[in-house]
């Protein structure tokens, strides 16, 4: 998976074996490793490209995953928010993660098969201020996507 910042200068990837996150110029030089683990995954890049999105398993049976952020500059990660999905192996219980345009700050949705709670919510880069936007009806069936 490859994201592309909204201003085209920066892009963050991971490399074939899916455990290494990357950011580079958008020419592809200057590569620079940010995170090793191989229980990540790369969600998105900044509209300015100084921070990544990404969302690593913190359960043994990948279930309970959480989303975090992490400062391109300095390495350091935030932890926004944690959810539980209700079987390992479906989609992320918490996905359609979109940076509102210009700033630091994202939409997304989270399903959470314990507190049988689906929303979309707001929260600032560093997770610090969060609201919820609008709470929808829990299904494990179905999953809302923001376009």
């Amino acid at each position: 998976m490859v994201y592309l910042s909204e201003n085209g200068k920066r892009i963050a990837y991971m490399n074939s074996s899916f455990r290494d996150i990357y950011v580079a110029n958008s020419n592809g030089k200057s590569s620079k490793k940010l995170l090793s683990s191989n229980k990540i995954a790369l969600t998105g890049i900044s509209p300015a490209g100084t921070y990544v999105l990404y969302q690593k398993a913190v359960s043994k049976d990948y279930t309970k995953a959480s989303l975090y952020s992490l400062k391109v500059s300095s390495k350091k990660s935030y932890k926004i928010d944690t959810a539980t999905n209700w079987q390992s192996g479906l989609p992320g219980a918490i996905n359609n993660e979109h940076w509102l345009p210009g700033s630091t700050t994202i939409v997304y949705y989270k399903h959470d098969a314990v507190k049988n709670t689906a929303q979309l919510i707001q929260s600032s880069i560093t997770g610090s201020a969060k609201k919820t936007i609008v709470s929808v009806p829990y299904s494990k069936n179905n999953w809302v996507n923001i376009y």
